[in-house]
């Protein structure tokens, strides 16, 4: 999970605006929920209910689909998600994020001490493969979602 300062909560989009912003239909995010892939921060009680999206879970999602796109199948992203619960429950790192690399995914792990670590998160060792910056992905979804008249300005990553 990516973690943002307080101001972000306050922003939230639509099932529809989401799914525009992330390149996704309504139905696949419906379906991922359903896999245990992705659940929004805010959703309603029962079926039919409206889900609510924030800056987050908009990064998270545009990130799943980048993993999608570069040929992840959806069995195995779901395994990914379920081994970077089952690592981060017995770790001090509080957020963490999937990429695509070689063949596989790994997590990008932050630490509370602000460190960001690569590990293969499909390998039973969990090794670690190397040191990365997410940070542009994150101002291509404030673009994309100025480009939707949902203002950005509050939003800043925590360090």
């Amino acid at each position: 999970m990516i973690s943002f300062g307080d101001s972000i909560a306050e922003i939230t989009c639509t099932t529809e605006q989401a799914s525009r912003i992330c390149k996704l239909t309504p139905r696949q995010l419906g379906y991922w929920e359903k896999q245990g892939i992705f659940t929004p921060r805010k959703k309603g009680n029962g079926a039919g209910s409206r889900r609510e999206y924030d800056f987050d879970d908009l990064v998270q999602l545009r990130l799943l689909r980048k993993l999608k796109d570069n040929k992840i199948s959806t069995q195995k992203l779901r395994k990914a998600v379920i081994e970077l619960r089952k690592f981060l429950e017995g770790t001090d790192s509080d957020t963490a994020t999937l990429v695509n690399w070689k063949n596989t995914v790994v997590a990008v792990i932050r630490t509370k001490k602000g460190e960001r670590i690569l590990l293969d998160i499909l390998d039973p060792a969990k090794q670690q493969v190397m040191w990365i910056v997410i940070e542009s992905l994150i101002e291509e979804t404030k673009l994309l979602m100025t480009d939707l008249g949902i203002h950005t300005d509050v939003i800043k990553a925590v360090a």
